[in-house]
């Protein structure tokens, strides 16, 4: 986590922002109007500055195809340069050495990860290309771009954390799914037939689904698990709220293709709670038993998150830091 959030300032401090949750291959930015949902994640942008230059130089130079989209890489050929770094691999979780389940290809053998990013409390679209469409209505479901520092094509800057560098949370973990079909409440992903930004009830069912250490649900397409490819920069895989409290369930409102529609806590195998990283580089472990808000909360589109201390954490210009 420590050297996580150094690589992010080294990055500030070279690009005056840190680096979209998402983005496309530089060789071929802007993102073309088919193909921005496949971007790159910011774990591919800040190898530079985790000691991996080599690697970066090396997937700069792949072909046009594999450029357009992180998830078409044929790792038989590539591994040397595809495993993940140690850098975003947790000790405890045991899975993350493993290839994910991305689907029947064995050819698409992505290599896992656990640091995901903090998308605060905007669970409606964060897929959504808010690098091409800055304008879009704040009165609109889609806007949860102001909710957290990442999002897809959206370069903030520290300037963005009003709430204060001390008081907003960058990135946590996330344990990795243990198979293709995987409903256990650390790594797998359940899918549900409601949204959650606008639904308590449904986001109530989606925290109390569980069964011991199973969920109730269908289970999620395979590559709607958690940390499912380090380079790829869907929320399923490299993202999470603070909406729900460490070690909740995952969910989703899967509708078809995209996973931006969801609710995803962080989670880890450690006693309690998971470990965090804040804007200001400082690390943090956060409880199970934080204070998330009121049962009846959904999710606002402006000022403080209704969602507790926990939700403050997550959101950089709520107006909170009395709350923290």
């Amino acid at each position: 986590m420590k050297q996580y959030g150094i690589a992010l300032h080294n990055y500030h401090d070279t690009n005056e922002s840190f680096p979209a949750a998402k983005s496309q291959h530089p060789k071929i930015e802007p993102a073309s109007s088919d193909n921005w949902y496949a971007g790159w994640s910011c774990h591919f942008m800040l190898l530079p500055f985790m000691e991996e230059t080599s690697r970066y130089v090396t997937l700069l130079q792949m072909d046009t195809t594999i450029m357009s989209n992180p998830c078409r890489i044929i790792t038989t050929t590539q591994e040397s340069y595809l495993l993940t770094p140690n850098t975003l691999r947790c000790p405890s979780d045991g899975n993350s050495k493993n290839y994910s389940f991305h689907n029947t290809d064995s050819q698409r053998r992505l290599p896992q990860c656990n640091i995901v990013l903090s998308h605060g409390d905007g669970m409606w679209d964060s897929e959504r290309d808010y690098g091409s469409n800055p304008t879009i209505p704040a009165s609109t479901n889609d806007n949860v771009s102001e909710r957290g520092m990442f999002n897809c094509r959206l370069w903030k800057g520290m300037n963005a954390c009003n709430d204060g560098t001390s008081n907003t949370i960058a990135v946590s973990e996330a344990a990795v799914s243990q198979s293709e079909v995987n409903d256990t409440v650390l790594g797998g992903v359940r899918v549900f037939s409601s949204a959650f930004h606008n639904n308590a009830t449904t986001r109530l069912t989606c925290l109390n689904g569980r069964n011991g250490s199973m969920l109730t649900g269908t289970i999620a397409s395979n590559y709607l698990q958690r940390g499912a490819s380090w380079m790829a920069g869907y929320i399923c895989s490299n993202g999470f709220h603070t909406v729900h409290p460490p070690n909740t369930p995952n969910c989703t409102r899967y509708d078809g293709g995209f996973t931006g529609y969801g609710l995803y806590p962080p989670s880890a195998y450690h006693a309690g709670g998971v470990n965090t990283a804040y804007f200001d580089g400082s690390t943090h472990f956060i409880s199970e038993t934080i204070d998330f808000g009121f049962s009846t909360a959904i999710q606002v589109l402006s000022g403080e998150s209704q969602f507790g201390v926990w939700g403050a954490l997550g959101t950089p210009d709520g107006g909170e830091s009395k709350k923290l």
